[in-house]
């Protein structure tokens, strides 16, 4: 899992497949919060054992908590 997405938050469908919908999580995260990673074509990574908050805007409403090792 990579994060739990707060009720209300609207996803973006990028495709789809069969019962399946790809969806885009987009959002703002603190920079010390993540690391560097070349892993499946991301480029970092969140870090903090605890999550981070994946924001609307720069310290704006949450719409997600993201869980460590998660790819962005």
């Amino acid at each position: 899992m990579l994060a739990t997405v707060n009720a209300g938050v609207e996803l973006t469908g990028e495709r789809e497949d069969g019962r399946w919908v790809q969806v885009a999580l987009e959002g703002w995260l603190w920079v010390r919060s993540l690391d560097s990673t070349a892993r499946d074509g991301f480029d970092v990574v969140v870090t903090p054992s605890g999550g981070e908050n994946l924001r609307a805007e720069p310290n704006g409403r949450i719409v997600a908590r993201v869980y460590p090792g998660a790819p962005f």
